[in-house]
């Protein structure tokens, strides 16, 4: 791998991680001095701004990144062609926005949300405009080469929120100065991104719309927008459809074990930015190293998942009541299934790499959609008698749905699984649930630390630690991990040649 592809993948990892634990310290301060229906209001809001992005970019920045880094290429300076592309997507975007921006409001009035939903959603609306503009800016950077900025941003950006977030928080300041502090970090990254833009790299911005171009751009948009729109939708609906259905007390809920359970999706994401150019290089060489790259990464992020379910199913009761307090105590059961849906979103990850790699990306907009489609009927049907345990539910069905149909059409692209592949699978399976099984035994010596000072916090890490010692030695017993299982994972980041143009085709 080259190093500006090393330096970029660096930078990306080490901003995701410093963004998600900042926003997680964050969330979990704000949920301890809010109450559960201002949780509610605020992870409602946020879910607003999350969906309705995707109608604001229409996959017009996956196009951009794409077009604006094949003229680089050809020109390798700025050209009246480049500036008529960054002019016409910003041209564009702009009127999708007041688009997007009605459809949010009178949406939710419409819908017949609680009012309270309703006088957030115009701030949300904001979030979201803010956001998909500075999406589309660090896109540019992305084509130019150069991460480092957007990864400046990302951070500067949270510590942002988490300052003034927290100084609201000693001001006792009312709900929708928090959703103000969103937007005034998300409009840092904009000033931030169009400035490093304008200095640095001299990147031309005029308004410019022509039609043909217009419709050009939407017609190459139209798959990214359409595999979007369906990853946002089952991603956050289930928020959306809990205010309607069950109140915003349920979201509030909810919203703790949601934000517990994803913190850790950073890490596929991470190694799939690694793993994309891999397969594609490996997939226009030959079908046996695909198949051996496919199946040795899906084994890599299967342990490391089963590893964070294990550890979440025991330490959800301890966890939820050390960070939040016992008010948010009806989750513990919503975390644990919460968890085990991790397992196949991880597992899902090396899968979608391989559909795309392989230029099989209908393939895996198909399977998204319908996977979509299957989670909003199951927390239609789910929600009004389960509540929050019918939306996790509605989760992980979802999401083995997913992952399954993935592994169903692969062996059409690599062939019929190895015996290896799928006994280690198993053993990863098992390697869990021992861990799991053996301290649900081993539990009740361990509550003594509680009586410790700062107990709550050691018992909860001696659990985690407990868990996952008794999953890596079984691990180790089955054979599934070795010493040269590190050699190459090692090896697989150095493998790959190419570039990861976006984040978000991944």
């Amino acid at each position: 791998m080259s190093t500006p592809v090393v330096k970029n993948t660096v930078y990306l990892i080490t901003a995701l991680v410093g963004q998600k634990s900042i926003a997680f310290v964050y969330f979990t301060i704000l949920a301890r001095q809010l109450t559960i229906e201002e949780m509610g209001l605020y992870s409602t809001a946020v879910s607003l701004s999350l969906i309705f992005s995707i109608f604001v970019d229409v996959g017009l920045t996956s196009v951009l990144i794409r077009d604006l880094a094949a003229l680089l290429s050809r020109t390798g300076d700025h050209s009246k062609e480049e500036q008529e592309l960054i002019g016409n997507t910003f041209a564009l975007k702009f009127f999708l926005s007041l688009i997007a921006f009605a459809i949010l409001y009178f949406g939710v009035r419409v819908a017949g949300y609680p009012e309270a939903v309703v006088r957030l959603s115009w701030i949300a609306g904001i979030i979201m405009i803010l956001d998909s503009t500075q999406l589309t800016l660090y896109g540019i950077l992305r084509a130019l080469g150069n991460l480092r900025y957007e990864a400046y941003g990302m951070i500067l950006g949270q510590l942002c929120a988490f300052g003034i977030g927290a100084t609201l928080l000693m001001r006792h300041a009312p709900l929708p100065w928090f959703l103000a502090a969103l937007v005034v970090a998300s409009a840092f990254n904009v000033v931030w991104s169009l400035s490093v833009l304008r200095t640095r790299f001299h990147v031309p911005f005029v308004l410019h719309l022509s039609v043909l171009r217009t419709r050009a751009l939407l017609f190459c948009a139209a798959p990214f927008a359409l595999a979007g729109i369906f990853v946002k939708l089952y991603s956050f609906v289930d928020s959306l459809l809990l205010a309607r259905i069950a109140g915003v007390h349920a979201v509030g809920l909810y919203s703790i074990p949601y934000k517990l359970a994803f913190a850790f999706q950073f890490i596929p994401l991470a190694v799939v930015a690694a793993l994309y150019p891999a397969m594609s290089s490996a997939h226009a060489e030959s079908r046996v190293k695909l198949k051996n790259l496919f199946e040795h990464s899906t084994i890599y992020v299967g342990m490391i998942a089963f590893l964070i379910v294990s550890i979440l199913v025991v330490i959800a009761e301890p966890l939820i009541r050390t960070l939040y307090g016992t008010q948010y105590l009806p989750g513990v059961g919503v975390l644990r299934i919460l968890a085990v849906t991790l397992f196949f979103t991880f597992l899902g990850y090396p899968v979608g790499s391989l559909l795309n790699a392989s230029h099989r990306q209908n393939a895996q907009t198909m399977f998204i959609g319908l996977t979509a489609a299957l989670n909003i009927s199951l927390n239609f049907l789910l929600i009004p008698f389960m509540g929050i345990m019918g939306a996790a539910l509605a989760a992980l069905v979802s999401n083995i749905f997913l992952s399954m149909g993935g592994f169903l059409y692969s062996p059409k692209l690599v062939g019929a699984p190895t015996s290896h592949f799928a006994m280690s699978i198993l053993k990863i399976c098992m390697s869990g649930i021992c861990a799991i099984g053996g301290m649900w035994f081993l539990t009740k010596p361990f509550l003594a630390l509680t009586r410790l000072p700062a107990g709550q916090i050691v018992h909860v890490v001696v659990l985690a630690g407990a868990t996952g010692a008794i999953y890596a030695i079984c691990l180790y017993a089955s054979g599934v991990f070795r010493i040269e299982v590190i050699k190459e994972i090692i090896e697989l980041f150095r493998r790959p040649r190419g570039t990861v143009e976006s984040i978000e085709e991944l």
